[in-house]
């Protein structure tokens, strides 16, 4: 996560022309992610789940086709909900949206607003939050979202809201692995960054870390951190992967994604590359845990 002022130019409510095309898994999954934050639970039901049951990451190599969707555009729609009030979170938003899976594993998004820091307001990891949902709907993972802006750091603060329903969640849900997704910003001198507290918070699960690596690798991420120390490598008792490993006995990870692969606006390609790349992580998860 960037220091508060390095990335002060993702605060941006995006512009009307990138409205979404109206053709059916756009148009479907805006109003299928819209209803759901705005509490309208029963038609959004049915909506995220032929969201879901679609076709939507076809077979092969992974990679979309025009004709299909727009995923870029798509996560530009669903960010307007984090972006609202100066990246605060949209008021009819939950303050932690939860999307069900069907998949025991689930995907983290503590930071997709601004969030309160020892005493100061530090940005938001702008764009996590329509990676998460997008993942989510791909894989059937479980997606947390931290969605409005409150007085806790889901990331840092030792409890909380934020931590207390994803303790749960895991416990209804009998996930098996947490997937825990921020940002850093454009100063970072690499493209991802991997924490398991040194292969800690993945248990007798070592071999989970080197397939993400592996992943990434194929998908062309040649830069990255390998639980470097200090380095976004979760060590840290507040962050959510070491919390969920040391509370709930829970394998987890975190991934950090520099801001060059979270600009759908200026760079759909590389949104869609990570996004990809993030789907691959999970369905090597997925046979693992």
């Amino acid at each position: 996560m960037p220091e508060a002022g390095s990335d002060r130019e993702e605060l941006f409510d995006p512009p009307p022309k990138f409205a979404l095309k109206a053709h059916e898994f756009q148009v479907l999954a805006v109003k299928a992610y819209t209803s759901y934050c705005n509490g309208s639970f029963l038609p959004c039901l049915n909506m995220y789940q032929n969201l879901r049951s679609k076709e939507s990451m076809p077979k092969g190599n992974g990679r979309p086709t025009q004709e299909n969707y727009d995923l870029a555009k798509a996560a530009i729609q669903f960010e307007r909900q984090f972006a609202a009030n100066h990246h605060s979170g949209s008021k009819s938003n939950r303050p932690i949206i939860h999307l069900s899976g069907t998949l025991p594993l689930i995907i983290s998004c503590p930071h997709a607003v601004n969030h309160p820091r020892e005493g100061r307001l530090k940005l938001a990891d702008t764009f996590t939050g329509p990676l998460a949902m997008q993942l989510a709907a791909f894989t059937k993972a479980h997606a947390l979202i931290y969605a409005r802006t409150s007085n806790e750091d889901p990331n840092y603060d030792a409890d909380g809201p934020y931590k207390r329903e994803l303790a749960a969640l895991i416990r209804n849900t009998h996930s098996r692995f947490v997937l825990d997704i921020h940002g850093m910003g454009r100063s970072r001198p690499v493209q991802i960054a991997i924490g398991t507290a040194q292969g800690r918070t993945l248990g007798d699960k070592a071999q989970i870390r080197e397939a993400v690596v592996q992943a990434f690798r194929l998908a062309g991420f040649s830069e990255m951190f390998i639980d470097v120390p200090n380095q976004y490598d979760a060590s840290r008792a507040g962050t959510v992967t070491s919390y969920v490993w040391n509370s709930l006995g829970v394998p987890a990870m975190q991934v950090e994604i520099h801001k060059e692969f979270r600009d759908p606006q200026d760079a759909p390609e590389q949104y869609e590359n990570v996004l990809f790349a993030l789907r691959n992580c999970v369905l090597a998860v997925e046979h693992l845990i």
